[in-house]
């Protein structure tokens, strides 16, 4: 490992050590003064209590990548995560009436604050005592340019940015880096001469899969006499299309009880901005075995917005969305009427997001294993949603959908819907990723440029960012 790698595991380490120990003087202090004293079986309890607490810090990422997340964005993640954190001890606690809220609402304020402050002190040590890794990405230039971005926008704090052509690589083009990221469209053997150098010499490495690799990768291992094989067999896992059923139903009614003001919110400033324009819009969709429903939506574009335009799909700042449908798409609200599509059936909580039929026919013959999402139910929301942006690609999106259809069970069900509690509290996931599209607007944003030093191109700063 990198001693700069090492330096950074060094504070996630720390980190676990002061939760451990802040979690259980918390709430051991918190119990003794508002019962003056404890019993064994309320030790066993607040074990269980931090376990949960621990667990949810994990959940949403409390530990890891500190130092690429915004100060704000931190801030709503340990809100979010001590939040369900105390939920969860609410539900322990449920029992003790006689102190159990009080309880969990102190120990919510207190260890908020501390872990916030934590996150802040180590995200600036990270940020600012730490010296830069070197990645170095290899994959053609054509193909690469994206992810160039998306690292850039993501790491350029903590990263020095190179890149190569696989064909031009020689070993001495691994010298002072730190992690290498390998590219998809590389050809198998090049791939594998890339990958054998990086274990040889014990780098840190990130590969972008291909669509066949991640359903190849989620497979079982196994053997067929002495040869090595991954394998999956077909399966109708009855009882688990029974409880995810039954999460769908119970899900939704509980999703209804907690959003309904909002929804009538919702209708209300609808038809406040049009009183003649009618308040929920239908549209075909697809979801398991390509069978076609109708799905239900609050209307956040113009009146017949798509005889002007055609089908397309919506674009970061488009034309034909209103004022208050930018709003309730900013926060999801427009999707809230699916509930009735999961009670009905048609959906389920979590799956693939359904996508028009003409743009699957098209995306089908585009992009290969396209058809395989539509193994499982279309879902209210996704691991595509929870990992990416709206203005995420269709190619990248349908990565996570095949992960989700290889993986999905009840534990990972119940993972997302968590997750996109943190999802609908950051409006930068339906706005995208910001109007700088290419690169090289990207970099002329932050004031740096692309060097050429034989065949390695290096990403340099040649002045401060434009505020």
């Amino acid at each position: 490992m990198s001693n700069k790698f090492y330096k950074r595991s060094v504070v996630r380490n720390t980190l676990y050590f002061l939760d451990f120990l802040i979690l259980n003087i918390v709430y051991f202090s918190s119990l003794y003064y508002l019962t003056r004293g404890f019993e064994y079986h309320e030790i066993i309890t607040l074990i269980m209590v931090v376990a949960i607490t621990f667990l949810s810090f994990r959940l949403y990422n409390m530990y890891q990548e500190l130092e690429h997340i915004r100060y704000r964005k931190l801030l709503v993640k340990s809100f979010i995560a001590n939040g369900v954190s105390a939920l969860g001890a609410g539900l322990v606690f449920l029992w003790r009436q006689n102190y159990g809220e009080r309880m969990v609402l102190r120990v919510f304020v207190i260890t908020f604050i501390i872990t916030t402050l934590t996150r802040f002190f180590a995200k600036y040590y990270i940020s600012f005592k730490y010296k830069k890794a070197n990645v170095l990405i290899i994959g053609y230039e054509n193909d690469i340019k994206d992810i160039i971005k998306k690292f850039f926008i993501k790491y350029h704090l903590t990263y020095n940015i190179s890149y190569i052509s696989p064909e031009n690589i020689e070993e001495d083009v691994f010298t002072n880096i730190d992690e290498v990221l390998v590219s998809q469209n590389i050809l198998p053997k090049k791939k594998e001469e890339i990958v054998s150098y990086i274990l040889e010499n014990n780098l840190s490495y990130k590969i972008i899969p291909g669509n066949y690799e991640i359903v190849v990768a989620t497979a079982m291992e196994g053997q067929i006499y002495d040869s090595f094989i991954f394998y999956k067999m077909s399966s109708r896992r009855l009882a688990y299309k029974f409880f995810k059923r039954l999460i769908d139903i119970v899900g939704s009614l509980a999703l209804f009880a907690i959003s309904w003001p909002f929804m009538i919110i919702a209708i209300v400033a609808l038809k406040i901005e049009n009183i003649k324009a009618p308040i929920f819009y239908t549209q075909t969709r697809v979801t398991i075995n390509e069978k076609i429903f109708n799905v239900l939506k609050f209307r956040s574009m113009i009146v017949n917005a798509e005889e002007i335009s055609g089908a397309v799909v919506a674009q970061k700042n488009d034309a034909r969305i209103t004022r208050v449908g930018s709003i309730l798409r900013k926060f999801r609200i427009d999707e809230l009427p699916q509930i009735l599509n999961v009670l009905k059936g048609d959906m389920s909580l979590v799956g693939p997001r359904p996508e028009r039929p003409e743009f699957t026919s098209e995306y089908e013959k585009k992009i290969q294993l396209y058809s395989y999402r539509h193994r499982v139910k279309a879902g209210l929301t996704g691991l595509a949603q929870i990992s990416g942006y709206y203005s995420t690609t269709i190619e990248d999106k349908l990565k996570h959908d095949l992960y989700y259809v290889e993986k999905h069970s009840i534990l990972l069900d119940v993972k997302i819907i968590l997750l996109t509690i943190e999802v609908i509290l950051d409006p930068s996931k339906a706005e995208g990723q910001g109007d700088y599209a290419t690169l090289e607007d990207i970099l002329d944003k932050f004031r740096c440029k692309v060097e050429k030093i034989d065949n390695l191109y290096k990403i340099v700063k040649i002045g401060k960012k434009i505020n």
